[in-house]
């Protein structure tokens, strides 16, 4: 038996809960955790919302960041796996 599931994500959400989040050390840089596809909110439309406040993202892997970057995304990106392999590294 199937059941129907939905899920609305709304980028204004996300804006708002990161912004919450950062007020709590207005001094201090914040970077939005996007790993597992956002937690399942979509790595570009979490990336979207928060491309003006975010500091930087924390991703889990290599090919996550190249996306990022291919998408335009300026910001730091720290990996959190690091790199495997001297090519990775390079990426």
């Amino acid at each position: 038996m199937t059941r129907p599931i939905q899920v609305e994500i709304h980028r204004s959400a996300i804006r708002h809960n990161y912004l919450l989040s950062r007020a709590q050390a207005p001094q201090s840089k914040a970077y939005a955790v996007l790993k597992a596809n956002a937690y399942g909110h979509g790595l570009l439309d979490a990336v979207q919302a928060l491309a003006d406040v975010a500091d930087g993202f924390a991703l889990l892997n290599i090919e996550d960041a190249i996306r990022l970057r291919q998408a335009g995304v300026q910001q730091d990106i720290v990996l959190l796996e690091g790199a495997f392999d001297a090519e990775e590294a390079a990426a």
